[in-house]
This record gives structure tokens, sequence and C-alpha cells, in this order.
């Protein structure tokens, strides 16, 4: 069952069992991948596995055999497309044109301002495709959401709005806002939907914001905070090293 097979999933991802995790899936996907509009889900778990074992080609492959292979259709599935190459460019792989492709796909929800949690993923997207219309016109979708009524307009104003405006940053470069937008989002963003899974995407890009920045103390506060989760973690150490390279603060 797809399903049952997710949750013990999520238990591996959270344990980071990930050269398990990534056995158990495959050992079972000729029994939860035919005919299931489900399966793409969980290659995109299969795909974080890999991700978190440090073998980002794995990852892509799977994006492009496995979870683009229904053509995105589905908001469900442009998430996973969005979340997964957003990772991979934190990376610093190249994904070449596949962000195009998403974005495009993103665009005819463009102005729905249905859904927090979708409108941010679409972030992703239209920053990763360096679409800065879309990226504008996003902003100001989830604003106009955030000033109405009921659940979405919440999840707007205290999570859609800085995280669409904190993604947008990190496409610019601007680390610092980045961070200064994203951080305080980490502790409240269960409030707008996903699973911790799918919410990583917000320690990720801070990890990363910070090492780009240069600024060494807070990544290692990062890093180290990853590294509480996930000890042996290949993906953790390797920000490690990364973190421990950068010149240190000089002394007042």
């Amino acid at each position: 069952d797809g399903w049952a097979v997710h949750a013990v999933t999520h238990v591996m991802e959270m344990q980071g069992r990930a050269e398990e995790g990534a056995d158990f899936l495959a050992a079972g996907a000729d029994g939860w991948a035919p005919n299931s509009m489900f399966a793409y889900h969980l290659w995109w778990h299969k795909a974080l596995f890999h991700l978190d074992a440090n073998d980002a080609a794995a990852a892509l492959s799977l994006f492009d055999e496995k979870i683009s292979a229904a053509g995105f259709g589905q908001a469900l599935e442009l998430l996973d497309g969005s979340s997964l190459l957003w990772r991979l460019s934190l990376l610093g792989q190249d994904v070449g044109n596949r962000w195009n492709g998403l974005a495009e796909k993103w665009q005819t929800r463009l102005d729905d301002g249905y859904y927090a949690f979708n409108d941010v993923n679409a972030m992703l997207a239209f920053v990763g495709a360096g679409n800065l219309e879309a990226q504008n016109r996003q902003i100001e979708t989830v604003k106009r959401a955030a000033t109405g009524t009921g659940t979405n307009a919440l999840m707007s104003r205290e999570i859609g709005v800085a995280a669409c405006e904190g993604f947008a940053a990190f496409g610019h470069g601007d680390y610092a806002k980045a961070i200064e937008l994203l951080l305080p989002l980490r502790a409240k963003a269960n409030r707008f939907g996903g699973s911790h899974a799918q919410r990583d995407i917000f320690s990720w890009t801070l990890t990363e914001a910070a090492i780009r920045l240069g600024d060494r103390a807070l990544a290692n506060a990062f890093v180290k905070e990853r590294l509480s989760w996930k000890p042996e973690s290949p993906i953790n150490l390797a920000w490690a090293i990364r973190a421990s390279k950068l010149k240190a603060p000089q002394a007042e």
C-alpha cells in the first residue's frame, strides 16, 4: 500500500536512514508504483534519500525518469518537482532548462492565491527559472490572499508572504535578506501545511544562505543543528566541511 509505505518512509527520513530508505523504496516499487497516481511522491522521497547521501546524480535521474514522467498535471506533482530542483540547485547542480517547464506549469496558477503552501513552492520555480515578472506577481498574489479571511489568509499572512520574499531574495543573491525573512518562519512553518520533509527546505536554504554569505558563526549554527538531527548524514557532513572553511570573524 503506497500510503503505508509513505508512513514508513517519513520515519526513515527523519531518522537519517538514507541508504536503508532508498533500498526500502526500491525493494517494494513493484508493489506500490504500477498504476498509482501517488507513485511520483514516493519517487520524490527516494530522491531525497539520495540527496541526503550526497548523490545528486541519482536524484536528478529520478526527477527525469519518474517524478516528471506524468507531465506535472497536478499541483502536488509540481510541489515535488519544485522542491527537488531547488535542493539540487542549492547544492550547485546544473539542472539545465528543467526549471522553465516547471515555471510554465505554475504560471497557469499564478493568480489563484488558493493555498499558501503551493504559492511558496511556485515561487521556487519562478526563482529557479529567473522569471522576475512571475516572482513579483506571485508575491502580489500572496499579499492579496493575506488580506482576506479564512485559513489561507492566515497562512499567507504568517508564512506565505515572507517565505516568497525570502526565497526571491536568495535567488537575487541577497543572502542576508533571505536569512532575515526565512529564519523566523521555521518554528511556525507547520501552520501552512506540508510535512517535516517538505518544510526542511527552510533549513536547507538557510544553511546554504549562511555559507554563501560567508557568515561562519551562523553557518556553523545551522550545520550543527542539522547534525543534531542526522549526525551521520553525508550532506550535513559536507555542509560542515564547507562551513569550517569560511573565514573566522575578527576578534574585537
